[in-house]
């Protein structure tokens, strides 16, 4: 056999990481069959068509709905990004304005799908109740306002006070969920706190498979459209075990979720406890935090949280993510009490470790960065002539690409943007080149 990435696959399972990342089912069967290969079908008159679904499919939608508590859920087997792409879509449909309220921690998908529809952003450093309210008086015309929360280090944006604050102007706010899908759980879901529109990634914290994501709709009006568009952003074959492993992980969030959750934020909890206890920190920033998620600041203790995440991986903890000052862990109730102990164990053992690098006190800079200039419009950047640069050559020129690291989400450059020399160490840490065009000077 020759497969390298089948083999690379293998390996990495047969190492039996605690696997505090993605995808929610760590690699357990949970509530999915062993064998999916069975389930792998086309669409047929008794398995229904995603688009245009009057049958199982159907049926399947309509019980996520009313766990979820929509208006209208529909599934997804292109991930979030498909739900992303239709809810904006949906919005941009609905309203004769092309300009967007938008926070800047956002994925890449959201900057893409604006090119693909033409749309103008107006940029949200952060996104609270009063910045929105703000960026609502100074730009009257505006389809909605786009939020994501939680971000990636699991900090939940104020829901109930951004609806309170759209619907005072008669606008729908758009949340990317794609970290929350277990909120449900925990009933601090964006579509029961005034949502009008939320995308969840189902498979970074449910038992579904990857690339399987849910759409929720709080008003049957907004989904009018959403068919149409989920089929023309998305591939004409969808996945069947990717939708059957939404449709299961539905049902073990209705009838197991909210028990299975309720340990898991209580170890959270004494993770939290124990980080602060050894001297090392949580985000900060004033956000209340998603219950099921662990992210330690190791850079206040001199430790970059990069050399920590080296440190959990030699000592067989596995975790989502890690940059500069953050280690970032998706703890699932997929997770052995045997994880939470190994990762107790390392972190404890972490504190003794010496620094490599100075004590680091600031936040987390996830918005705080100032924006770019804006040269051109979105669309128009992104279709023009470009050339590649590195970072240091590109300052004073047009970037004509995104550059929005994922993870953690979170907007450099977006096209039409002025590349300014204060960006280029942000631009250094995401890649080796920007995509730019003319000349601003």
């Amino acid at each position: 056999m020759s497969a390298p990435l089948y083999e690379a696959l293998e390996d990495y399972a047969a190492k039996k990481y605690s696997r505090f990342h993605m995808p929610g089912h760590k690699g357990s069967p949970g509530c999915l069959p062993e064998n999916l290969f069975r389930l792998d079908v086309t669409e047929l008159p008794e398995t229904d068509d995603l688009y245009v679904p009057t049958g199982c499919i159907l049926r399947a939608e309509e019980l996520a709905s009313a766990y979820f508590g929509s208006a209208v859920t529909m599934f997804s087997a292109g991930g979030c990004t498909l739900a992303v792409q239709t809810m904006l879509a949906c919005a941009a449909s609905a309203s004769p304005s092309d300009r967007l309220v938008v926070s800047r921690t956002a994925h890449k998908s959201v900057v893409n799908t604006m090119v693909t529809l033409d749309l103008q952003p107006i940029w949200l450093r952060t996104s609270t109740p009063d910045t929105v309210r703000t960026a609502l008086k100074e730009n009257p015309n505006v389809l909605g306002v786009f939020v994501t929360s939680p971000d990636y280090y699991g900090r939940l944006a104020d829901i109930p006070g951004l609806a309170a604050v759209c619907a005072a102007y008669g606008l729908p706010l758009l949340v990317d969920n794609a970290h929350g899908s277990h909120l449900g759980a925990f009933h601090i879901h964006p579509i029961t706190q005034g949502a009008a529109i939320v995308a969840c990634s189902a498979h970074k914290t449910t038992p579904a498979l990857t690339g399987g994501a849910f759409i929720h709709f709080s008003d049957a009006r907004y989904a009018a459209a959403a068919r149409e568009w989920m089929s023309f952003f998305g591939s004409s074959s969808p996945s069947f075990p990717i939708l059957a492993s939404l449709d299961l992980a539905r049902d073990w969030l209705q009838n197991e979720g909210e028990a299975a959750y309720g340990p898991v934020a209580g170890e959270v909890a004494k993770l939290r406890e124990l980080a602060v206890s050894l001297g090392f920190a949580l985000p900060d920033g004033g956000a209340a935090l998603d219950p099921a998620r662990f992210t330690v600041n190791t850079a206040v203790r001199g430790i970059s949280g990069h050399k920590a995440a080296q440190f959990f991986r030699e000592h067989m903890v596995q975790p989502e993510f890690a940059d500069d000052r953050f280690v970032i862990f998706i703890p699932t109730p997929f997770n052995a009490p045997l994880d939470f102990a190994r990762l107790r164990e390392t972190m404890t053992a972490l504190s003794s470790c010496p620094p490599d690098i100075a004590p680091d006190r600031t936040a987390v800079d996830v918005g705080d960065a100032d924006l770019p200039a804006v040269a051109m419009r979105l669309r128009e950047a992104a279709l023009s002539p470009r050339e590649r640069l590195s970072p240091e050559q590109a300052a004073g020129r047009v970037s004509v690409g995104t550059i929005c690291p994922c993870p953690p989400g979170k907007v450099v450059l977006a096209p039409g943007e002025v590349v300014e020399e204060k960006h280029c160490r942000e631009i250094f840490k995401a890649v080796s080149f920007v995509s730019a065009t003319a000349t601003t000077r």
